[in-house]
C-alpha cells in the first residue's frame, strides 16, 4: 500500500478548507428565519347591556273579498258575498249567511251530490227573509230571485270560509201567474148523480129531477155500469174516461145499435 506524499496532503488540506468556507460563506448569506411572537387572547368584555331585537311586524292581510257599497243595477245576474246588498229595481235583495254546504269536494267521488242552502232577504213595501237551495228561485211581490251557482267549490278537509263565497243570484220581475179556470163549486152546483132509464147519463143531481129520457137499449150503455160518474176537470158532471170504458164503448158501438 502506497502512502500519500505531502503535496497530496497539503491539497487535501486546502480543499476541505475551501469547502468549508464555501459552506459558511452560504449560511451566512441565507436570510434568518422571524420569530413570531405569540401575543395571548384577550376577550374584550361589554359593560353595556345589549339591546333586544324586536321582530318586524307583518302588515295585516287583506280579506279574500272585501264588503262592498250597495250596488244598484238593472233586473239581471248580480255575484255577492256574504253580507253584500244589492238593489235591484225597487227592490232590495241581502245575503246574510250560508245555512248549509253539504256539496261533494271537487277531489272527491260521492253518491251524492249534497246542497248549498243559503239565507237571504227580499225588501219591497215590507222584508221577506227567506231559505234559498242553490238552482232554486224564489218570487216575492213583484220580483223573482235565484241562486244560480256558488264558488268556490268545497275540497276535502278545508270547508269554505263564509268569506270567501261568491253567489250569483239572478233577479228579474216575477212571472205573470194565470188565475186557475173557475170551477163549480160542488156545494152550489149538486152531487154528480146517475140517471136514464138505462142508467146511461151522469148529471147533475139538481137536473136529475125531472129529467126525461128515451127509453131504447143499447149495448154502450151496459159499460156505464161499472164506470164512474164524477165531477170531471172542466167542472161538470161526467164519466170518468178510463182505458176500460173507452174500449168497452168502442166494442159496443161497433157492433148492433139497440132495440
Amino acid at each position: 500500500m502506497k502512502h500519500p506524499t505531502i503535496m497530496q496532503i497539503r491539497i487535501g488540506i486546502i480543499m476541505a478548507i475551501s469547502a468549508s468556507l464555501l459552506l459558511w460563506g452560504v449560511l451566512l448569506t441565507r436570510p434568518m428565519p422571524q420569530v413570531l411572537e405569540v401575543v395571548p387572547y384577550t376577550p374584550v368584555v361589554s359593560t353595556s347591556t345589549p339591546s333586544p331585537l324586536k321582530p318586524t311586524p307583518l302588515p295585516p292581510a287583506p280579506p279574500p273579498h272585501p264588503p262592498r257599497a250597495p250596488l244598484t243595477l238593472p233586473y239581471g245576474s248580480v255575484m255577492l258575498g256574504v253580507g253584500e246588498v244589492v238593489s235591484v229595481g225597487s227592490y232590495r235583495v241581502v245575503v246574510h249567511e250560508v245555512l248549509e254546504d253539504s256539496r261533494c269536494p271537487s277531489d272527491v267521488m260521492c253518491v251524492w251530490a249534497g246542497m248549498l242552502r243559503v239565507r237571504l232577504s227580499i225588501t219591497g213595501s215590507e222584508v221577506h227573509e227567506k231559505t234559498l237551495l242553490l238552482g232554486d228561485s224564489v218570487s216575492v211581490e213583484g220580483v223573482q230571485v235565484e241562486l244560480s251557482s256558488a264558488l268556490p267549490y268545497p275540497k276535502a278537509g278545508s270547508p269554505v270560509d263564509d268569506s270567501h263565497y261568491r253567489l250569483t243570484l239572478v233577479v228579474n220581475p216575477a212571472p205573470l201567474t194565470t188565475p186557475p179556470a173557475s170551477t163549480p163549486n160542488p156545494s152550489q152546483a149538486g152531487e154528480c148523480v146517475v140517471g136514464g132509464c138505462s142508467s146511461q147519463l151522469c148529471v147533475e143531481s139538481t137536473q136529475s129531477e125531472g129529467m126525461v129520457s128515451t127509453c131504447e137499449y143499447r149495448e154502450s150503455y151496459a159499460c156505464y155500469r161499472t164506470a164512474t160518474c164524477e165531477r170531471q176537470a172542466s167542472g161538470a158532471c161526467g164519466w170518468t174516461p178510463t182505458t176500460e170504458l173507452t174500449q168497452c164503448l168502442a166494442t159496443a158501438n161497433s157492433g148492433s145499435g139497440g132495440y
